[in-house]
């Protein structure tokens, strides 16, 4: 019984502040805000801050939705389930066909982009090998791809709500680039891997519209990736293991400073891709327990005790930037996993 509390418990945390819900309200409450009071004309005053009153009532409604559920138990969520479910089916199925019909004539160029896009020039090479007497594994990779009539955004594309969003697409011109080396020890008390990989994607606008036709980091460039998997067993039943991640942060485009323009202050934004979020950097320990080793036992159990984020680091998932009355622009980082996440697994193998 503990064990089962304590398993509902972190249960309970991770679908909170894990796998969802927050995540998923919070979206669900700006798309509905974007659409209803995009300028956030109507505001109310929170703890301090300020939120749209859609904002404020979508949450609400949303908040009631779900109590009528959850506060009837498993019974009822599974009746709501059964219900909701298959006429969420059918309206994702008459919507997509609602918005391909609406959007026909564009068809014929998407199909195109896509298919001109899908193709490039592209070389790779490696090197393999095994040293301590076949018990470790070492590779060497390299790679260069080229690209062409590949797909970016235009500078102030409408990303949100934009009817013509092929519209507001520019043809590129990429190149990729990378190596990386690996280190694999697959067998023993002590397992696990190493991985290095330094790369590089850019791009350039073939109209010279952004940043002047020079190459620029692509949203996706990461240079730096460093990834470590170690596993040590103290014995069969117990064992100890740590994944660490780290990678450069993605590009941005950050606002520079701020000009009047049509009754408002704008904000002035640098060359596209210039800089950088903060580094990523995630430590995740683990300590399993495994009772027994029956080969003739039908099922074999094991639990994990864990934390995500053994360092609390704040990695920046996204970073967006305000201003108003013409104040210094003001940017605020939206972090996942902002502190340590502590888990319980409870496994049975058949």
């Amino acid at each position: 019984k503990p064990l089962a509390c304590m398993f509902a418990f972190f249960g309970v945390l991770v679908g909170l502040f894990g796998i969802g819900t927050f995540t998923q309200v919070n979206s669900i409450c700006g798309a509905i805000r974007q659409f209803f009071d995009p300028d956030m004309v109507h505001k109310v005053t929170i703890l301090g801050n300020d939120y749209s009153w859609v904002t404020v009532g979508s949450s609400v409604v949303l908040a009631v939705l779900v109590g009528l559920v959850v506060i009837g138990g498993l019974k009822r969520i599974a009746k709501v389930s059964e219900k909701v479910i298959p006429l969420m089916v059918v309206l994702y199925v008459c919507f997509a066909f609602v918005l391909v019909a609406y959007n026909v004539a564009h068809i014929p160029s998407a199909v195109a982009t896509i298919v001109k896009s899908a193709f490039g020039w592209q070389a790779a090479a490696g090197l393999y090998w095994t040293v301590a007497g076949n018990t470790v594994d070492l590779s060497l990779e390299g790679y260069y791809k080229r690209m062409s009539q590949y797909p970016d955004y235009r500078s102030g594309a409408t990303l949100s709500m934009n009817e013509n969003l092929a519209d507001d697409l520019l043809e590129t011109k990429g190149q990729s680039y990378g190596i990386e080396f690996m280190a694999k020890k697959p067998s023993g008390k002590l397992n696990g891997w190493f991985s290095y990989t330094y790369s590089k994607t850019q791009l350039r606008a073939l109209d010279g519209s952004v940043n002047r036709g020079e190459w620029y980091d692509a949203s996706y460039d990461k240079p730096h990736e460093v990834k470590l998997m170690g596993n040590y067993k103290f014995t069969h039943r117990y064992s100890f293991s740590i994944n660490l991640d780290y990678s450069t942060g993605r590009p941005v485009t950050v606002p520079i400073g701020s000009f009047w323009y049509d009754g408002g202050y704008r904000l002035l934004y640098s060359d596209r891709n210039k800089y950088r979020i903060p580094d990523y950097f995630r430590m995740d320990v683990a300590f399993i327990i495994e009772p027994g080793h029956y080969l003739r036992r039908l099922t074999h159990m094991s639990i994990t005790f864990g934390v995500y984020n053994v360092t609390g680091r704040k990695n920046a998932y996204s970073v967006y930037y305000t201003a108003t009355g013409g104040a210094t622009p003001q940017g605020t980082m939206l972090s996942i996993f902002a502190t340590q996440i502590p888990y319980i697994n409870f496994n049975i193998k058949f």
